[in-house]
């Protein structure tokens, strides 16, 4: 067997047996989107990877003008909403690192966590800033 023949014969035997065939995004498909689910709790959101990305960029540009470097921990004191997925998005985005902590968590825990996590920031709901 030739090397053109085998490498495509390689690709057509890693396909799983029931697996759909996939085929890549057609132009005229739509921006790709990512839902981030509510749980019942909220309604879903979908944004579009364009705006996760722009949303992380502008997030980004807060941290560092906070004073984050790289390397740098902060808290994300939020339930998984939308802007949580912003946030790891702009923490991979100026490297820093990003601490997920319940937001129900309050008082010696919280301060703790804080504490053991090295956190230089928290991003936290406004009704999460009574904990």
């Amino acid at each position: 067997m030739r090397a053109k023949e085998r490498e495509g014969h390689e690709r057509k035997s890693r396909k799983h047996p029931g697996e759909p065939d996939r085929q890549p995004l057609r132009d005229d498909a739509g921006p790709a989107r990512a839902t981030i689910e509510g749980a019942g709790a909220a309604p879903d959101e979908v944004r579009t990877y364009r705006q996760l990305w722009q949303n992380g960029q502008r997030l980004a540009q807060a941290l560092l003008k906070q004073g984050l470097q790289p390397g740098d921990h902060f808290a994300l004191l939020m339930a998984n909403h939308a802007e949580f997925v912003d946030a790891m998005v702009a923490a991979s985005i100026c490297g820093t690192v990003f601490v997920p902590i319940d937001p129900r968590t309050k008082g010696d825990k919280l301060a703790f966590m804080l504490e053991n996590g090295r956190c230089k920031g928290v991003i936290a709901p406004t009704i999460a800033l009574d904990n």
